[in-house]
């Protein structure tokens, strides 16, 4: 029962990290050195959070490695998915980002033994299906180019590997180390980000506004709290139970954040895309 509170917990919480982002991108105009200073901000909180709870313990290679491996990958993540809101619309942009769960889910039976069947193989070409939809909804031709849809396709894969990282960690003999895999995956996006930063140091503007480093603070608390969850979940759960109700969920609640918050115009294609996507990940927790 508890994993299924999480689960809950984890669905809100990916849907408030698209939205803290599309909000930075959107109202910072953010340039790249903006970017890694937003960065090493929401990273430093995680750090600090991870201090202030208590530290951490032990500390294996298996923790050490994986915990290195995710930092670069959702490093990468965040920077592109910021960039990608900035030029093209929220919704698409975390549709991607969520769809990027067929790589962590299709890993359990792969690699764990876990159970697939018809309804698995239905429900992944049915989200194939759906993203063709989203992709060219109807009346946002011109918000769709090539720049995004490279940059969306980069997220799909960096969003689908840092689950396997996950997985991958949990289903090891180092399961028991979440916090150590937090701090350390926090420190070292927080000198990526000020190395990166440091790189670019000759550009005269630089800096972000009160608001920004207030983003930058409350997406680190919810960093923190989401990657706790999902290394619990990714341990707890099976793959095609786990990932794509999580993400479908957040698909939903996406869809309707888009619309009633950021205003964004919902076309009958969008919206058809959108119903096919959540059969898809329902077929796919049929176990």
């Amino acid at each position: 029962m508890l994993s299924y509170i999480f689960l809950i917990l984890s669905i809100v919480l990916s849907v408030c990290k698209s939205g803290i982002y599309n909000k930075f991108a959107k109202s910072e105009n953010p340039g790249i050195i903006e970017i890694l200073l937003f960065n090493a901000l929401s990273y430093g909180t995680v750090t600090a959070l991870t201090l202030l709870l208590g530290g951490f313990g032990k500390i294996s290679l298996i923790t050490l490695v994986c915990a290195a491996a995710y930092a670069a990958d959702v490093f990468s993540l965040q920077a592109i998915s910021i960039a990608a809101m900035k030029i093209g619309p929220m919704s698409l942009t975390t549709m991607f980002v969520l769809y990027g769960m067929i790589i962590p889910s299709l890993s359990g039976p792969v690699f764990w033994g876990e159970p697939f069947g018809a309804a698995q193989a239905v429900g992944i070409a049915l989200i194939l299906l759906s993203v063709w939809l989203l992709c060219e909804p109807d009346g946002a031709r011109n918000a769709i180019g090539r720049k995004w849809i490279a940059m969306a396709a980069i997220c799909l894969l960096l969003s689908g590997m840092a689950g396997l990282i996950e997985k991958v960690h949990q289903m090891s003999a180092a399961r028991n180390e979440r916090i150590s895999f937090i701090f350390t995956a926090g420190v070292i996006m927080f000198i990526l980000s000020l190395a990166g930063r440091l790189l670019l140091i000759r550009r005269a503007k630089v800096g972000i506004s009160h608001k920004g480093i207030v983003l930058g603070l409350v997406l680190g608390v919810i960093i923190f709290l989401y990657s706790r969850i999902n290394l619990t979940l990714a341990g707890t759960l099976n793959s095609l139970i786990y990932y794509p109700v999580s993400n479908g969920g957040a698909l939903i609640l996406s869809v309707f954040v888009s619309a009633a918050i950021f205003r964004e115009k919902l076309s009958v294609r969008k919206i058809f895309g959108a119903i096919i996507g959540l059969f898809a990940v329902v077929m796919l927790s049929v176990i």
